[in-house]
């Protein structure tokens, strides 16, 4: 027995030093992640709202059902008689004279036979009433409605009345271990074990005295609420009596009995009845507030004596929250009082003496966790292409994940990995920057910082105080910081543009502290302007020293943002400086978005400039001393319209526009302006065609002009004529007039086609009062 008890009380992992030996061992209360019982009840509590009692088929196919019937059958049957008629029998000897004998039958007792039943029979078809089938239903559906609400929960138990803020859950867990001693008295008993869970002790800022509190805990939920066995109870009791008699000698009579009665049941047996009791034992608790509840563990199956074995309970207790102006401790505790009961087998009934009780309860602290995920140590590394991979070590739970902005990742993401002591995630480190940083959120949905480690950070949501040296623990330095001084965040010396291109600066920004080069890439620098992001493989720096970085940054982003940040990503604020750029005149504060040619002669070409800040810009190349090109700024600062004189373009493949200020002086880099093609080419000379007229039934036509080696083309009313030009090119000749051209007087046109595809139409008159040339 001895040796049983051992074992009982390792399985349990209680101390059994100091514990008395009734039989019932509790070990100390284990602690579980609340957010996963309430998922797993949310669970159940969905799969119960799919189920759908109310069977309409059911309801209407009971209609006109038969509910039951009544068969009831008599027969008598009596039976009597007298004595037999005597019988005569006379003897004649061989010898002698005949003699006559008269006999007697013997009377028996006997018992009349059964009637035979009847041939009537009971209805086959017998089923309850749709209103009865309809209450059955209503009552499983207000059923799984209660059952709802209560794994949904109270309100009460989750938040404190008027407002005033929210409890604390914890889910606690009770390893109870049982052996029923020897004896008598221990045959149809129960062990019971009472708990008592008292609130943290709460002393005012000055001073140590403890304070009471009127808010006490409550209970959510129990595990197991009941346990039960189905027993089938089957009773069968059968009586049978026969008799029979002789009345006088000369009549019979006889009779029998027969009666019977079976009964069947299920009903159930309860192993384990979870209770809720008031708070008998607040004693204990010094005032503090409590919550008393008790599981009882019964014999079943026939059984005189509980089964030995180790019981697992759980229950879900709501803590109230710390008042304001009081220190609390991080942790409840729980009073465990066990003890054995006598119940009457037959009714359940339970004593209210109890059997060898614990003299003094089992105190135990009720440890708090903090299961809000949060970062021991922290490595980013460049993975090309804007995008950064992030290591976080520390202890999580399963069902971590990551958030960077707006944007959730889980084992479902590509690149992401948890694990209990890593989570690794691949993003966009732009996305990083817009957002401020990346979150880790845990399966209960509260959040923490992926932060440097070295910085001290904010108590999680609904946490309990730390000790410091606990907080130093937790913030220690890790092994993955491999350079120098990592405590230094970046500190900006100075902020030097320059010119770098015609659309480009080269910032110079010097380092007075911060600007260590980590080794393997790992932890970048990088500079943020505005939304761009500078520092990765794919936007990198021009140079870049513990001292001093240099980056190549567009002139447009630049007259967008008047300030730059340098900083470590995801080594939070502390970890970051901001410094003004100062742009002054070496960057322009105007841009050009288009620019467009409006019209071109052999004279002047003018342009079209749309853009931003044009107002007060002017062109200073191609040189212009003698203010031969015009500036229209009507429509300023958005669009200007520039006209400079053709001769000015030759060679020229871009003008340069700068801006001035009211007294002359430049204000600002200039910006230099490319030109297309249409631009910058020769206005070719246009094509003259002069025609003379043609006699009727002429059969050649003349045309003199310019440039007629650029006529690709002629023809009349869609047909093509032949052509040719004279050896000095200034006459084209029209050979093979069609007769229906020339037939009559009057006016006929020409459709002169071009070497760029243009077609012109000439009119020609056919006139007899005129020579007009060979015919």
């Amino acid at each position: 027995m001895r040796l049983r008890l051992l074992v009982l009380c390792f399985a349990a992992s209680s101390i059994c030093l100091g514990q008395q030996s009734n039989g019932i061992f509790v070990g100390a209360p284990k602690v579980y992640d609340d957010s996963f019982l309430q998922q797993q009840l949310d669970a159940t509590k969905s799969s119960l709202s799919i189920v759908n009692p109310i069977d309409q088929g059911k309801l209407i196919g009971a209609l006109g059902a038969t509910q039951g019937a009544s068969l009831t059958q008599t027969a008598v049957a009596v039976q009597g008689g007298g004595p037999s008629t005597p019988s005569v029998v006379t003897t004649t000897p061989a010898t002698g004279a005949a003699s006559t004998a008269t006999t007697q039958g013997s009377l028996a007792a006997a018992a009349p036979a059964t009637p035979a039943a009847s041939t009537m029979s009971m209805p086959s078809s017998m089923a309850q009433s749709s209103l009865d089938t309809l209450n059955e239903q209503m009552q499983l559906k207000y059923e799984l409605t209660n059952l709802q609400l209560l794994l949904d929960g109270a309100l009460s138990d989750r938040f404190l009345a008027g407002g005033k803020g929210y409890k604390k859950h914890i889910t606690i867990g009770f390893p109870i271990s049982l052996e029923a001693p020897a004896g008598k008295r221990y045959e149809n008993a129960l062990a019971e074990v009472t708990v008592t869970v008292c609130n943290p002790p709460a002393r005012r800022a000055v001073g140590a005295e403890e304070v009471p509190l009127e808010l006490v805990p409550s209970v959510i939920t129990v595990l197991p609420r009941e346990k039960t066995y189905n027993v089938a109870s089957l009773t069968d009791k059968s009586f049978s009596f026969g008799a029979g008699g002789v009345i006088a000698g000369v009549f019979n009579v006889g009779g029998s009995f027969l009666s019977g009665h079976k009964t069947y049941y299920l009903i159930q047996q309860q192993d384990t009845i979870a209770l809720q009791l008031p708070a008998g034992n607040d004693a204990a608790c010094h005032g503090r507030g409590s919550t008393t509840f008790a599981w009882q563990f019964r014999p079943v199956l026939g059984q005189k004596r509980v089964r030995s074995g180790l019981r697992q309970t759980f229950v879900q207790i709501a803590f109230p929250s710390f008042p304001a102006g009081l220190e609390m401790d991080c942790s409840g505790t729980a009073s465990i009082h066990t003890a054995w009961r006598r119940m009457d087998p037959k009714t359940g009934a339970v004593a209210s003496e109890e059997i060898s009780p614990v003299d003094s309860p089992t105190v135990y602290d009720i440890a708090n966790f903090d299961t809000a995920p949060y970062t021991r140590a922290l490595e980013v590394q460049d993975m090309g292409g804007g995008r950064i991979a992030v290591r976080v070590q520390g202890q999580f739970l399963p069902g971590v994940r990551a958030r960077v902005g707006p944007f959730l990742m889980d084992a479902t993401t590509p690149g992401f990995l948890a694990s209990s002591e890593l989570v690794q995630f691949v993003v966009s480190a732009e996305a990083i920057a817009a957002a401020g940083g990346a979150f880790l959120v845990g399966r209960d949905g509260h959040e923490s910082p992926v932060e440097d480690p070295t910085q001290v950070k904010a108590l999680a949501y609904g946490a309990c105080p730390v000790s410091e040296a606990t907080r130093m623990a937790a913030n220690s330095k890790s092994e993955m910081h491999l350079f120098k001084n990592p405590d230094q965040p970046p500190q900006i010396g100075e902020v030097t543009p320059r010119p770098y291109s015609d659309t480009s600066s080269l910032l110079h920004i010097k380092l007075n502290q911060g600007g260590e080069i980590y080794p393997n890439g790992k932890n970048p620098l990088v500079v943020l302007i505005g939304d761009n992001l500078y520092g990765l493989s794919d936007a990198p720096f021009h140079s870049q020293t513990p001292e001093e970085i240099t980056v190549v940054v567009p002139n447009e982003v630049l007259r967008a943002n008047r300030t730059l940040q340098v900083q470590r990503l995801l080594w939070g604020s502390s970890f970051a400086d901001r410094h003004p750029i100062g742009i002054g005149a070496s960057v322009s504060d105007f841009a050009i978005s288009k620019v467009a040619v409006l019209s071109k002669t052999r004279e002047t070409l003018v342009l079209g400039i749309a853009g931003t800040a044009l107002d007060g810009a002017r062109v200073v190349l191609p040189d212009d001393p003698k203010h031969e090109i015009g500036v229209n700024p009507a429509a300023a600062p958005a669009f200007l319209v520039v006209t400079i004189p053709a001769r000015m373009m030759e060679g020229v493949k871009e003008i340069v526009l700068r801006k001035f200020d009211g007294g002359g002086k430049p204000a600002g880099l200039p910006v230099a302006v490319s030109l297309s093609d249409d631009a910058t080419k020769d206005v070719p000379a246009k094509v003259e065609l002069k025609i003379q007229g043609v006699a009727p039934g002429a059969k050649q036509l003349q045309i003199q002009g310019s440039r007629l080696d650029q006529v690709a083309g002629v023809s009349f009313m869609g047909s093509s004529l032949n052509f040719r030009l004279s050896l000095d090119k200034s006459v084209l000749i029209v050979d093979g007039l069609p007769p229906a051209m020339t037939a009559q007087e009057g006016i006929v046109y020409l459709d002169i086609q071009l070497a760029d595809k243009s077609t012109a139409r000439c009119e020609l008159k056919v006139k007899s009062s005129q020579h007009y040339g060979p015919a």
